[in-house]
């Protein structure tokens, strides 16, 4: 294993992943030599979410959000770690992951007549 893909994969561990909750791997081009070293999580936001802050004193931590709601977590070897947000195309530096649930739970009936002033 190559020293810059070890060091990822203890500070993974560092930070509380498991090695069956990611993938890290560095490709080998020989024209090219070595690439960049790629992390892909095996896990969900909610499995993920309690180690961000961790995650983000080593690497640069990406949490996609759609309609206010974190949806995924993207994880990359960077300069500048940090905790970012992608929302609407945008990629923002965060200290911290808010969301912004907008749905609200409906009974039954209430979803019955919303169907009905739809058609």
């Amino acid at each position: 294993m190559l020293p810059q893909t070890r060091r990822a994969v203890e500070a993974l561990k560092e930070a509380g992943l498991t090695r069956d909750q990611f993938r890290i791997r560095t490709p080998w081009n020989q024209d090219k030599g070595y690439g960049k070293t790629t992390i892909v999580l095996l896990c969900s936001y909610a499995q993920t979410a309690p180690y961000l802050q961790k995650l983000a004193k080593s690497f640069r931590v990406i949490v996609t959000i759609f309609d206010g709601i974190p949806c995924s977590v993207a994880i990359e070897i960077a300069e500048e770690p940090g905790l970012y947000t992608r929302e609407n195309g945008q990629v923002e530096p965060v200290k911290e992951i808010v969301s912004k649930n907008s749905y609200e739970q409906l009974t039954f009936e209430e979803v019955l007549k919303q169907q009905a002033l739809c058609f």
